[in-house]
């Protein structure tokens, strides 16, 4: 999906209480790591906290997720790329995202704020 449609949709579903669970909005199915090991999956929250950083609220985003504001300005920069490109009709893409270690990095990244994140959840810790 184009980064700009995730804000927009971001921006129109409201956020799960819970601080989870904003997919089912979209997807009626729970999370099915999380309903097998009943430990969240990397990305739980992060439907919730790309919802709260479209209302600007990112205290929220960061406890439903961690990630969540990162990604979040992730996909707004990338929004803004596209839309670059679009109109100079350059291209757009980082050198960093094309580069062969980058998925080795994102996928350190996102373990790395998992771990984060099951502390924080297990812990009952709140940003």
């Amino acid at each position: 999906m184009c980064s700009y449609r995730v804000i927009v949709l971001s921006a129109l579903l409201p956020p799960s209480p819970s601080g989870f669970g904003t997919h089912r909005r979209l997807v009626p199915v729970p999370c099915g790591f999380r309903a097998l090991t009943r430990v969240p999956c990397p990305f739980c929250g992060m439907t919730t906290g790309f919802a709260w950083m479209a209302r600007g609220r990112i205290r929220e985003a960061a406890n439903a997720n961690l990630m969540a504001p990162i990604a979040f300005m992730a996909t707004c920069l990338l929004a803004l790329l596209g839309l670059y490109g679009a109109v100079t009709g350059r291209g757009w893409l980082p050198a960093a995202l094309a580069h062969p270690a980058f998925p080795r990095w994102l996928l350190g990244v996102i373990l790395a704020f998992w771990l984060i994140n099951l502390t924080l959840h297990f812990g009952g810790w709140h940003v």
